[in-house]
């Protein structure tokens, strides 16, 4: 379906097209992954009491789950149980994401036909894929850390982790 069809556009190269939108989604899965390590480790570390009823919980992670970067950040940023230099690097990757949630697109058909520069969003969206995937190990390792000082034994960290995997295996 043709939303713009009075705007004439230029003929663009199907395989430029194909990797501009490949980087692109790729990147964008991974700060959604990111988002949704984020959202997790600020509902169980900052806003979830340890003796807070199931269903307060699952309210408050839905809640956390649909915050944008920015707003997780705000949220960690008002705690001191986050390391500052992993609060540092997820500041540094939002002008990234913001980027790419609202000019990646603009700036990928840009320079569709112009190599070069198209290699070089590419690079750019690549970047931040790596960067995110990174970030989502690190917050990941955190909650890892808070949860076996809370008493939750490695084990059972080992055993869940299992058990999701196999959920998304058989989905």
């Amino acid at each position: 379906m043709d939303y713009l069809p009075h705007i004439d556009r230029p003929h663009f190269d199907p395989e430029a097209t194909e990797q501009l939108l490949l980087h692109m989604g790729y990147a964008l899965a991974m700060v959604q992954d990111l988002e949704l390590a984020l959202a997790t480790y600020l509902s169980i570390v900052v806003d979830i009491e340890p003796d807070a009823a199931v269903d307060i919980a699952a309210h408050t992670f839905e809640k956390n789950e649909r915050k944008t970067l920015g707003s997780l950040l705000a949220g960690l940023r008002k705690t001191d149980r986050v390391p500052e230099d992993l609060v540092s690097q997820l500041e540094a990757l939002r002008p990234e994401r913001n980027w790419l949630a609202h000019r990646g697109n603009h700036a990928g058909r840009e320079v569709l036909n112009k190599p070069k520069q198209l290699a070089a969003v590419l690079r750019r969206m690549q970047s931040l894929a790596g960067d995110a995937h990174e970030l989502s190990k690190a917050v990941s390792a955190e909650l890892d850390r808070y949860q076996i000082q809370q008493g939750v034994s490695q084990d059972d960290l080992d055993r869940r982790t299992r058990e999701i995997a196999k959920k998304w295996e058989s989905t």
